[in-house]
């Protein structure tokens, strides 16, 4: 939602989070497939300080900050 547009834009065909650099064949397909990738390779499940300085160098303090605080009204 910080980066997304909240699904205003599709970057691609059912990739309203920019992500990668194609589309997919339905929403859950697209969900899943950015769920997995964000839970396992980058952030290991959990959003951490560290994973944000890993994902965000120059903001990190910033992004986390707004991550954390639209994760909390979901």
């Amino acid at each position: 939602m910080i980066e997304s547009t909240k699904g205003a834009a599709c970057f691609r065909s059912h990739n309203a989070w920019g992500f990668g650099s194609s589309g997919y064949s339905s929403w859950q397909e697209g969900i899943n497939a950015v769920v997995s990738t964000l839970g396992s390779s980058m952030y290991g499940g959990y959003l951490t300080r560290d994973a944000a300085a890993k994902y965000c160098p120059p903001t990190a303090d910033e992004w986390y900050n707004n991550v954390s605080a639209q994760m909390a009204m979901i």
